[in-house]
């Protein structure tokens, strides 16, 4: 993939420059870069494997994250009550190789899921991005993960890191958005992880700024075969399953959608379960009596606690899930992606309540959290 660039571990860390974010100076930090000096914070920045890291506990060490800046912001490993929930990455050179590769549990900004061709109209101006998904034609999955970003904030539970954006992440000024900035608020709390994602656009910007966001948390399960996702149906919400072209590019049509209740297992065999990689969205009856959050649950075999990810049901309408990663890369996870636009939104503008854009002196914020719910037999 042109405009990425896999460094060693080594040379990433070379490449970075330590400090405190908000510092000025010759020795502060700037736009893009990420914090890895563990003394100049407070909290517990560590070396992990040659990689700056950011580790974050909470009851005693029941819940564990791992947040890699210099991946933006990737999540490398969560565990909740003793229990590992997310797909982990194991190595220095899988986490810099996963934003080209495999986006285990990514942020994906300025654009989630795939942009048709890599191209896109702003105001009548044609775009051109990089073709980073080329079995598709598309570029997929934003901008962010690629850079590094800096530390604001850490405590023994809870950490910031921002990142703003210089216009020229895209190569051949495919996003030409200086200004648009960004904090991501990680927290560990009574058993839950809260990622709270911030954005914001400068009032002297040139004018709005294209914007959406979705999470590529990969849930490991022991067989993807065997589990079990439910979709929210509270209330009366019902799912449509977006109709795609051969690039798994929306066509426009949707088809109500039954399946994921809770009870069905995804099928197929532990080697290669059936494989998914589709768009769905949620529809509410009524807004007075449908709830105001959205979950989905991945339950794994037998008696294993359901993980459980939520947000607010009006800003995460569309919801991705891959099946695919043993096929893929051989391990045993369910990515379910908590998206606020459906695949291609740059060119269709289909998107949650809130708008695509971001205007001037505006900003915008939603937050995701993941919690462990007890299988029925032990409740």
């Amino acid at each position: 993939m042109a405009g990425r660039l896999a460094l060693p571990a080594a040379g990433l860390l070379a490449a970075l420059r330590c400090g405190r974010a908000g510092g000025s100076g010759a020795s502060g930090p700037r736009a893009g870069e990420a914090l890895v000096e563990a003394s100049a914070l407070e909290c517990s920045e560590v070396d992990w494997k040659g990689l700056p890291a950011v580790e974050l506990s909470d009851r005693g060490g029941q819940d564990f994250a791992r947040v890699l800046p210099s991946i933006g912001g990737t999540v490398g490993s969560l565990t909740l009550a003793g229990a590992e929930v997310l797909l982990p990455l194991g190595s220095a050179e899988e986490a810099l190789e996963n934003h080209i590769r495999y986006h285990k549990s990514g942020m994906l900004l300025p654009w989630a899921n795939r942009v048709a061709g890599g191209r896109y109209s702003y105001f009548g101006k044609e775009l051109a991005l990089d073709i980073n998904d080329a079995a598709h034609d598309a570029a997929i999955h934003g901008l962010l993960e690629g850079h590094g970003m800096q530390v604001a904030s850490c405590s023994g539970s809870s950490a910031s890191l921002v990142y703003t954006f210089t216009g020229e992440e895209a190569p051949n000024g495919g996003y030409p958005f200086p200004g648009l900035s960004v904090r991501l608020d990680y927290k560990l709390e009574g058993g839950k992880f809260v990622l709270s994602v911030h954005a914001s656009v400068p009032l002297q910007a040139q004018g709005p700024v294209p914007f959406n966001f979705g999470w590529h948390s990969y849930f490991k399960v022991s067989d993807v075969s065997q589990t079990r996702l439910e979709f929210d149906r509270r209330g009366g919400r019902q799912w449509r399953q977006l109709v795609t072209d051969a690039n798994l590019i929306p066509t426009g049509p949707t088809e109500l959608f039954e399946g994921f209740n809770g009870s069905d297992v995804i099928g197929g065999t532990p080697s290669r379960p059936t494989y998914w990689d589709n768009g769905f969205v949620s529809v509410d009856p009524s807004a007075d009596t449908s709830p105001k959050d959205l979950e989905v649950r991945v339950r794994g075999p037998g008696n294993a606690p359901a993980a459980v990810i939520g947000g607010d049901a009006g800003v995460f309408r569309f919801v991705q899930v891959f099946s695919g990663s043993e096929k893929v890369f051989n391990e045993s996870a369910v990515a379910v992606e908590l998206m606020t636009c459906a695949t291609n939104a740059y060119n269709t503008g289909d998107c949650s309540a809130a708008s695509m854009y971001i205007q001037p002196g505006g900003s915008w914020a939603a937050e995701i959290n993941v919690a462990l719910e007890a299988s029925q037999d032990e409740l």
